[in-house]
């Protein structure tokens, strides 16, 4: 399936855990996306949308036991599941058009 009118950009590898990047998505809509995270576990792809850390009286971002930094739930969400698997099916098609060597962590798995 490719999504007409769905274009990405901007995109920045940063292997960790599940992920596997960042990158912008602009929409038919107009609306833009920045900082989108695609993450790669098992042969499934996903994406989650950015959050804003949580933040202490003084400021500073709150750290749970093991030092790293706890964050607010996302800022952005979908109502049902089938609008968010829509979503992503669309974007991650976009992003496999785009920037087809994001998904050699796919091919190396298998």
């Amino acid at each position: 399936m490719n999504p007409p009118g769905v274009m990405v950009s901007d995109w920045k590898a940063r292997s960790s855990g599940t992920l596997v990047g960042f990158f912008s998505a602009s929409l038919p809509s107009g609306l833009e996306l920045h900082e989108l995270m695609v993450h790669h576990r098992d042969g499934s792809w996903w994406l989650s949308f950015p959050s804003k850390p949580m933040l202490g009286a003084d400021g500073a971002a709150l750290r749970d036991d093991s030092g790293k930094i706890r964050y607010s739930a996302p800022l952005v969400s979908f109502s049902n599941r089938q609008a968010r698997d829509r979503f992503t099916e669309q974007v991650l098609a976009a992003l496999r058009q785009a920037l087809p060597q994001v998904f050699d962590a796919e091919r190396a798995s298998t």
